[in-house]
């Protein structure tokens, strides 16, 4: 990720909001990058080993980290997100790496999903997103609806605690409106216990103690 760092850095230059770089993926904190990147080996092996190719949802994408391989194996990419800084992120990346098959949207974050039609998509991702939303129901019965029988929901809900506030809160906590007061481990479990009523649990992953990986099935 060297190249594309650097290309957003001359773009940091004329003005873009670094809000949505500041990534742990960057960060000069070790443990940061330790986690970040043991986060991305494990979704990315979710989503080679169980991803049915056709039609792939990426909700909430941020930057577009997982952009790249959802595109390499996948027909046609939806990458959906609420926040414009976010998009213009997603979207460069999507330019610099030639993916063709991505179409970055901006949606409400209410109702969000309501533009796709039922059994849209093939595969869905939603990392480190419900858990930030208040209305997460609504969407996690969304997700359900647009998803296709039988094809994969990979999440991951961070859990917060002493490392996690040591090392994560601060930026997490800086940006209250969009949403992340309702960033923490309770919520992160209600969130879990809301998507086994929906979907099918296959596996279930833990990593450093910190993110759970969620690999569940539409019913």
């Amino acid at each position: 990720m060297s190249q594309f760092e650097n290309f957003r850095r001359v773009e940091l230059k004329n003005g873009v909001d670094p809000e949505p770089f500041r990534m742990p993926l960057f960060s000069k904190n070790f443990a940061k990058r330790v986690g970040v990147l043991s986060k991305y080996r494990h979704i990315t092996q979710y989503l080679k080993v169980n991803s049915k190719r056709g039609k792939a949802l990426d909700f909430g994408t941020g930057f577009g980290a997982f952009l790249p391989v959802l595109s390499e194996l996948n027909d046609e990419v939806i990458a959906v997100d609420a926040f414009d800084d976010q998009l213009r992120a997603a979207k460069d990346l999507c330019l610099y790496m030639g993916l063709k098959n991505v179409t970055v949207l901006k949606v409400a974050r209410i109702n969000g999903l309501s533009g796709f039609e039922d059994s849209t998509f093939d595969t869905i991702l939603a990392t480190d997103v419900l858990e930030h939303n208040l209305n997460y129901k609504d969407i996690v019965v969304k997700l359900k609806r647009v998803l296709k029988t039988g094809g994969p929901l990979i999440v991951s809900l961070p859990r917060e605690h002493l490392l996690y506030r040591i090392f994560a809160r601060r930026e997490v906590e800086h940006d209250r409106e969009r949403g992340h007061v309702y960033h923490s481990s309770k919520g992160a479990d209600e969130v879990e216990l809301f998507l086994l009523k929906h979907f099918d649990l296959e596996l279930k992953e833990s990593a450093h103690t910190f993110i759970h990986y969620t690999l569940l099935r539409g019913g």
